[in-house]
């Protein structure tokens, strides 16, 4: 509640919407730093395989990436975004500039690179919710499981406590069969059952 917490607490201070906006910031510095070091064009990416601590994280943090690193050089893209491109405000840290991205996450370009690149790494995470430290790597599986494309570059988007990124990139160099991949993810979680908050503590106590 604090802007700046100066108390000690027993209990932890959540604010979500400082936290998705630490989410942001510290990936796009490390997609950034990434492009510089590794020379290596964004548009040739694959798939965008995301830390999701809930399944649509991804596409929402991704809108300020996708202006930067495709709308920006690219001429077709703003005439596809017709008047939306023309009234991008000049200021990033403004509340225009906010709702001006909120306008380009509801775009067709937008839309169409989110269901190419991201919307298949999502499909199980909105199934199982937040697994933390292993989402990133069921985001990489579902997309392979339910991507339309033949996937070979992957770039990876990791974010963990501390408000620390880091970006890699992943090559497929062996095809694996996706319908093999899609099936036992999905037999995986078909026998799932509901258990109450006490079984929940008892088995964590384990």
């Amino acid at each position: 509640p604090e802007e700046t917490i100066s108390i000690h607490r027993k209990e932890p201070v959540y604010d979500g919407k400082y936290s998705n906006e630490c989410y942001i910031n510290r990936i796009e510095s490390a997609l950034n730093m990434f492009s510089k070091v590794s020379q290596l064009n964004i548009e040739t990416i694959d798939s965008w395989i995301f830390h999701l601590p809930y399944a649509y994280q991804g596409r929402r943090s991704a809108v300020n990436m996708w202006v930067k690193y495709f709308a920006e050089d690219n001429r077709d893209i703003q005439d596809k975004l017709g008047y939306i491109w023309k009234e991008k405000p000049e200021k990033r840290d403004s509340e225009d500039y906010n709702n001006w991205t909120k306008s380009i996450s509801k775009s067709s370009p937008y839309i169409e690179f989110v269901q190419k690149h991201i919307a298949p790494s999502e499909k199980m995470s909105s199934e199982i919710g937040n697994m933390y430290t292993a989402s990133i790597f069921m985001a990489m599986l579902s997309a392979i499981a339910f991507s339309q494309n033949n996937l070979q570059n992957l770039m990876f988007l990791a974010y963990g406590s501390g408000s620390k990124s880091k970006v890699f990139h992943g090559k497929i160099t062996k095809r694996m069969s996706s319908e093999l991949i899609k099936n036992r993810l999905l037999e995986g979680i078909k026998d799932r059952q509901r258990i109450s908050v006490e079984e929940y503590e008892k088995q964590h106590s384990l």
